[in-house]
């Protein structure tokens, strides 16, 4: 009867511990690609991967234990990247995540049956899925919106610029990724019948003669993707050349120093919604019903005093849609 009752007990601590263990605790390790274009040892890259992976042991896959992650670093040669996603997908991964446009093109081009989790810039128009909400191949993610963020931010330039009828569009040369966001600001200037013209320039130097050059022009405004060396500066020549220049990248900061207008998604918590995707593909979740997460917030900041300088009116509208407002 002792021993009975002995069995039972330990029948019965077997269980709760069973019941009582984390979720994870029942799953095999689960290997996972990464594919960046980045620097392994860049100036953001080893916080923002010491970040993310503490985010995946809160959620039971941490790197060594429950999961193991391989990681791929282009160090800013794209043409490496399709050879890197090879590799991944040669090792049978569970997932594989991939952060930008560029990546999560080398990716899909790579495998159509391995799910991935990615970072790009708009996944309907780079043909990863036919719906946000129920991604239709084996890509999900987060989707920036970059398309519908660029007209938006075009249109708020029209308001307080009526008159211009075309947009300088200036990226840095040697900058894969922000000339990718220079591809949608062409396609939204269609959108909002402007013209558009392109330009990439070498050193942030070149940039003031083609803002002039667009004052000369008249009628013209410039949208800038990380070609100035500092916000005062990119603030100065507006004011100097007497031309709507807009930095294209969203940096609030700009405002903050004299710039005209900013307008982008709030990500701080880009990083906790993409963990959470690759946590229910881990888990064994289908593809298909994991939606690509979309910024769901946004801000735009408009400097009142730079406008007056430029001759400019803030119509009442935008003033009442601004969410900071200088000067």
């Amino acid at each position: 009867m002792i021993r009975r009752r002995r069995d039972l007990l330990a029948l019965a601590a077997a269980a709760l511990a069973a019941w009582s263990s984390p979720r994870s605790a029942s799953l095999p390790r689960k290997r996972v690609g990464v594919l960046s274009l980045y620097h392994a040892e860049g100036s953001w890259e080893p916080r923002w991967r010491r970040r993310f992976l503490a985010l995946m042991v809160e959620r039971g896959f941490a790197d060594g234990k429950r999961a193991a992650y391989e990681w791929r670093y282009a160090e800013r040669d794209a043409a490496r990247l399709p050879a890197m996603a090879a590799q991944l997908v040669a090792t049978r991964p569970d997932a594989l995540l991939a952060f930008g446009s560029i990546a999560t093109r080398a990716a899909a081009r790579a495998t159509a049956s391995i799910p991935i989790v990615c970072g790009c810039l708009d996944a309907i128009k780079e043909g990863y899925t036919a719906s946000l909400s129920r991604p239709t191949a084996n890509v999900t993610g987060y989707s920036e919106g970059a398309g519908d963020r660029a007209v938006k931010l075009l249109e708020f330039v029209k308001a307080l610029a009526p008159r211009i009828k075309s947009v300088t569009i200036v990226a840095p040369q040697d900058n894969l990724v922000v000339r990718e966001y220079a591809r949608y600001f062409e396609e939204a200037a269609t959108q909002v019948r402007l013209r558009a013209v392109s330009r990439t320039v070498r050193a942030s130097a070149e940039l003031a003669a083609i803002v002039h050059a667009v004052a000369r022009e008249g009628n013209g405004c410039v949208v800038t993707l990380g070609v100035a060396d500092g916000w005062d500066d990119l603030a100065r020549l507006t004011l100097d050349a007497g031309v709507p220049v807009v930095d294209g990248a969203w940096h609030g900061d700009f405002v903050a120093a004299g710039g005209l207008l900013s307008y982008g998604p709030i990500m701080d918590d880009f990083d906790s919604r993409v963990a959470r995707q690759l946590e229910k593909l881990l888990r064994g979740e289908r593809l298909d019903r994991i939606p690509f997460e979309q910024p769901t917030r946004f801000t735009l900041k408009i400097n009142r005093a730079t406008a007056r300088a430029l001759g400019l009116e803030v119509p009442a509208d935008l003033l009442l849609r601004a969410d900071e407002i200088r000067g």
